[in-house]
């Protein structure tokens, strides 16, 4: 049976998450970040990295005021990454954490998508439905 070590995989995310953030700090020496936002998809058991600029906000702002003519919650549009223009950027793994955490996240995967080699069936998540071949 495998197991995935929750704690020591958010340990590993921690460290690659903060290698990317100085590396990007790097890169754009001049561009005031207020958030960091790491985005999985568990559904496709994908890993995205945002980065959020209040010039970003601001603009956001501005096209739904001229779309509905009322004000929006600044909060609210400050913590969406859906506009944000260094959205969904590229990892770069300096120090080889990604893909170590790459490794866990795919016997992930298998479990939740009914994937899982024979001895791992039993490690079915309770919403799976198991599919032809599962």
């Amino acid at each position: 049976m495998r197991l995935i070590n929750w704690l020591w995989l958010e340990e590993l995310l921690v460290d690659a998450c903060e290698a990317e953030i100085r590396r990007f700090g790097a890169e754009h020496p001049d561009e005031p970040v207020y958030a960091f936002c790491l985005e999985y998809d568990g559904l496709a058991g994908t890993l995205g990295l945002s980065y959020g600029t209040r010039r970003d906000v601001e603009r956001e702002l501005a096209r739904q005021a001229a779309e509905t003519g009322e004000r929006t919650c600044y909060r609210a549009s400050e913590l969406r990454p859906d506009h944000w223009h260094y959205r969904s950027e590229r990892i770069t793994d300096p120090q080889g954490h990604w893909e170590r955490a790459s490794r866990v996240l795919a016997v992930y995967r298998a479990i939740s998508a009914c994937q899982a080699p024979a001895e791992d069936r039993r490690l079915r998540l309770p919403q799976c439905r198991p599919r032809r071949g599962c």
